[in-house]
């Protein structure tokens, strides 16, 4: 199996990033679980770490690219 360094990671632009943290802010969310009563907190909990979870990922391979071509210090 083939380390990080070795995998073929798809470019992931700055302003992918920008839109997924306004587009999945906590106030954002919050808005949209106002018409769901029935979701338990446990789930409501988990999405929020989840997608949390997968933009930072998303902004960890953007600052890394930004390194690697030296556009970022």
């Amino acid at each position: 199996m083939k380390d990080n360094s070795e995998r073929d990671i798809p470019y992931v632009s700055n302003d992918l990033c920008v839109y997924l943290r306004e587009r999945f802010s906590l106030q954002n969310l919050l808005y949209d679980l106002e018409d769901d009563d029935e979701t338990p907190a446990e789930r409501i909990l988990g999405s929020f770490l989840g997608v949390n979870a997968i933009i930072e990922t998303l902004e960890g391979i953007q600052t890394m690219q930004e390194e690697h071509d030296g556009i970022r210090g």
